[in-house]
């Protein structure tokens, strides 16, 4: 009669260890579920290149503050996340804030200070377009605490046309100043004027080139700039006066 209730307590607590272990890998900060979640929260269809509209050229920009546990292993993890998706780091400032310094008595030669400070580090990353969402849901495994996640895509396709057109109206217009020039070369006034008007084409042409350059490089490499921190922390130290 006493082996039933021994058997009873045994299988008891069986299902309560197999109990807390499942408890244990749900709230687990590595879990797949706390993953899953920080991915959703910074992936966006924004984020997504569409190759079925080739007609269209967007600027994909995200911007990202989000507190980690430890600043410069999460630092670390970026910058390695960067390189192997073809990018590259711009911008890295690590800076140390001191918040605020109380001093506490302890005696009446001697007192207590302390010092509490932040550590942050303020980032731009350039991605390629078609790896900025994969990018972004690699950079959530740092997320301890996500303060806001901003996603843009601009689309610039219209004023990459306007350039192009800019560059093939001034070409135009000096291929006939050219030939103006040319035949009013026994006219001094005449050619110092037509070679102003060629210049300011030119320099209008140059300005079209350079302005569809830096486009199409914000096209082909998105920017993300990154506010990470972590938490306070407290630096004590006696001082005698």
């Amino acid at each position: 009669m006493r082996k039933i209730p021994q058997l009873s307590i045994v299988v008891f607590f069986i299902f309560l260890v197999i109990g807390c272990n499942q408890a244990r890998e749900k709230s687990s900060p590595g879990s797949a579920m706390a993953d899953s979640a920080d991915t959703a929260a910074i992936s966006s269809s924004a984020a997504l290149e569409n190759g079925k509209d080739s007609t269209r050229q967007f600027i994909r920009t995200a911007d990202l503050k989000f507190k980690v546990r430890d600043v410069l292993q999460s630092t670390y993890d970026i910058e390695d996340i960067t390189s192997k998706q073809g990018g590259f780091v711009i911008l890295t400032n690590l800076v140390s804030n001191i918040d605020d310094v109380t001093t506490t008595a302890i005696s009446a030669d001697s007192s207590l200070e302390s010092t509490h400070s932040t550590l942050s580090n303020t980032m731009t990353i350039r991605i390629p377009n078609t790896k900025l969402d994969t990018t972004l849901k690699e950079i959530a495994r740092n997320i301890g605490w996500l303060d806001y996640r901003v996603i843009k895509a601009d689309d610039v396709s219209l004023q990459i046309l306007a350039n192009d057109l800019t560059q093939v109206r001034s070409m135009k217009t000096e291929h006939r100043l050219t030939k103006a020039k040319n035949s009013k070369a026994g006219k001094p006034g005449e050619t110092v004027d037509a070679e102003e008007i060629l210049a300011g084409s030119e320099e209008q042409s140059d300005d079209a080139k350079v302005a569809n350059l830096s486009l199409k490089d914000q096209v082909q490499f998105s920017t993300v700039n990154l506010l990470i921190y972590q938490r306070q922390k407290i630096g004590r130290a006696s001082c005698r006066e």
